[in-house]
């Protein structure tokens, strides 16, 4: 139904063949907010798509509202993308170093700040947000973060049902994201 973005796997040959075999809803791998803010232009080649992909979402990450906020603006700009994708999810090192990713599940509060940043960056486009369950097992916060992504304006909350410490592995905790679905008014996927 929905594809899931990989770094280094979801580029547009791939998404094509995906949506030939049925995928509906498409999203980009991420990008670095800053680096599109810095004119990076091997990103837009990462964000590149086709009107057959549609529908269609760009993901972005990062942790400083105002460059979530322009990267999001420039995207949409100059792709017209169906929706702004957030990533609180990445469990990968390179990204938590930046305070990004699922990092930001250890910073509601900052949290808060980039998801608004980004929805009044683009109010003619929908933004949703995906994340994990939480940073580990002690601090499963999908909660807390629905409600927040809820409040501030997302439109879809996608939760990755791992923890950030679990990365790839071990087993999905689907009562997690049954228990935020049955919270909010937004759709909420389960990945």
């Amino acid at each position: 139904l929905y594809l899931a973005p990989m770094a280094r796997f979801t580029d547009v040959v791939f998404r094509q063949l995906c949506k030939e075999q049925g995928a509906d809803v498409m999203v980009t791998e991420f990008v670095q907010a800053d680096a599109i803010i810095r004119g990076d232009d091997r990103l837009w080649e990462t964000v590149d798509f086709t009107e057959a992909q549609r529908p269609m979402g760009i993901q972005i990450f990062g942790s400083n509202p105002a460059s979530m906020g322009q990267a999001a603006r420039l995207l949409t700009d100059r792709m017209q993308p169906d929706f702004i994708d957030i990533n609180f999810g990445c469990p990968a090192e390179r990204v938590i170093c930046m305070d990004a990713g699922s990092s930001m599940l250890r910073n509601l509060p900052k949290l808060a700040k980039v998801t608004a940043a980004v929805v009044q960056a683009v109010p003619e486009t929908p933004v949703t947000v995906k994340i994990r369950t939480g940073w580990d097992e002690r601090s499963i916060v999908a909660k807390e973060v629905g409600h927040i992504a809820e409040s501030e304006g997302a439109q879809v909350l996608t939760i990755h049902g791992r923890t950030k410490e679990q990365g790839y592995g071990g087993e999905t905790i689907w009562r997690v994201i049954a228990e935020v679905a049955a919270l909010l008014s937004i759709p909420v996927i389960g990945n």
